[in-house]
């Protein structure tokens, strides 16, 4: 990810955008276990598990502030002067909330040298929050702290273009601190899915409870077989994500 290392105030935002099943939400899961270095946060919206308040875009920064506490330590006592200063503070604006607790914080660390490493945070699935007022205002808020002063962070959004969160990445505001990638039918994902699906079977081979049989075949999956499904998965991530799923089932030999 150059991305995630190059400190460019012009594409402090990474808007991924595509129709469903182009691979956007795989994408943004690869990224999670391929920088966990450098990652300090993800949220996962998703409509099928409403109970657990994943469609609810205002536990977004909360849950972003919490990861930041568990993951870089030296953070952890800031965010609670802070909270103790303002008790109330999660009953402001997302703005305060994202500069007080995650952006201000960070940035103290780093001035300090006790924070060297590169920041991501992952908004995956945005169009799916329950509200597309608060879907705006996650992407202003953002946007409001970063025109002002650096982030000190990438953030990498990924969603479908919704109308709402399509007129909010198009205005001045935003376009001036974003960058955005399109899979659309310019886009030829054979190759990753290829890629995908090899990194998939790889960590099968070390995982499954019969890794010891698998690691030794070197032939495994067979080309034949890897071309078939790239083919099939028609250039869905999402078909690739089921078969791997299915496949690292334990209770099932994945040959």
């Amino acid at each position: 990810m150059k991305w995630v290392n190059t400190p460019d105030p012009e594409n402090q935002i990474m808007w991924l955008n595509g129709a469903a099943g182009v691979g956007k939400s795989a994408i943004a899961q690869t990224i999670v276990e391929d920088v966990k270095n450098t990652l300090i946060s993800s949220f996962f919206f998703s409509q099928t598990f409403t109970s657990t308040g994943r469609d609810d875009g205002t536990r977004v920064i909360p849950t972003i502030v919490y990861h930041l506490a568990i993951r870089i330590p030296e953070a952890r006592s800031l965010i609670l002067e802070e909270l103790k200063r303002d008790p109330a503070i999660f009953h402001h604006s997302m703005e305060k909330q994202l500069k007080s607790l995650v952006i201000d914080p960070i940035m103290h660390l780093k001035m300090n040298g006790d924070l060297l490493t590169p920041c991501l945070v992952i908004i995956d699935g945005l169009d799916e929050c329950n509200s597309t007022d608060i879907q705006s205002r996650i992407i202003k808020a953002i946007a409001g702290i970063a025109v002002s002063q650096p982030l000190q962070l990438r953030i990498l959004i990924a969603s479908r273009p919704e109308h709402e969160i399509q007129k909010t990445f198009d205005l001045p505001l935003v376009i001036n601190i974003s960058t955005r990638l399109t899979l659309d039918w310019k886009y030829h994902p054979d190759q990753d899915i290829k890629t995908y699906l090899l990194d998939g079977f790889n960590i099968i081979k070390q995982t499954h409870v019969l890794a010891s049989e698998l690691s030794g075949i070197s032939s495994w999956p067979a080309w034949y077989d890897l071309a078939k499904l790239v083919k099939k998965s028609s250039g869905k991530f999402i078909y690739a994500s089921i078969v791997v799923k299915f496949i690292c089932d334990d209770n099932h030999d994945p040959r």
